[in-house]
């Protein structure tokens, strides 16, 4: 797009989805009379394949690009703007909340540039792309799962989902509180993801 002559781009708005099916008419949602059609799957769902749009183009063009569809919050405008955008757009945001989130979205940009010592919102822009790799390139089995026991409720989220997923790296003593073995941990990642305290953190292993 940059060879034909464009001046900035916009990454990457809505993605093409069939919304769900009523499974006794088996007509898709939402429904018009007894058919449908695929429709436009925006707003949080897809932020990960917005972001990693945006990196993409962003690591191939050096015009501007706009951060479109999934962002949600002044902490999803950083993250569009760490790989790479230089501007960012909300919209399903604004059909939820209203205009009144603007203000929210100003001040806590503002917040954020203050306590990292920012002059300008462009001083963000694409801070993360040297750190996005190639898979190949990633260490191997040198993170593991660590959980901050004075912050765990023994919920046994963490638990469950190691054992069911396949590792069974997690384990419980006789008060519920979980335990790593470190043996079997391979940092995937997941306990950190489902649990509900934020009290698993992946910490890279010498």
């Amino acid at each position: 797009m940059q060879r034909s002559g464009a001046d900035a781009l916009t990454a990457a708005n809505s993605l093409q989805a069939l919304m769900g099916i009523d499974i006794h008419s088996f007509v898709p949602e939402p429904p018009l009379g007894s058919r449908s059609t695929y429709s436009g799957l925006t707003g949080p769902a897809i932020k990960p394949l917005t972001l990693r749009t945006i990196a993409e183009i962003c690591r191939s063009v050096s015009i501007p690009v706009l951060g479109t569809g999934g962002a949600s919050s002044w902490h999803d405008a950083v993250e569009f703007m760490s790989v790479g955008a230089r501007c960012v757009q909300f919209c399903t945001l604004v059909m939820h909340h209203g205009f009144r989130v603007i203000d929210d979205l100003r001040s806590g940009m503002s917040q954020y540039l203050d306590e990292m010592g920012f002059s300008s919102p462009l001083d963000i822009v694409g801070k993360a792309l040297p750190h996005i790799a190639v898979h190949d390139d990633l260490p191997r089995r040198h993170v593991r799962s660590v959980i901050d026991e004075s912050r765990c409720i023994g919920c046994e989220v963490c638990y469950v989902a190691c054992r069911d997923g396949g590792h069974g790296a997690i384990d419980r003593r006789e008060n519920r509180i979980p335990f790593v073995n470190p043996e079997r941990c391979v940092g995937c990642g997941l306990c950190p993801l489902v649990c509900p305290e934020g009290c698993i953190a992946l910490s890279e292993i010498s």
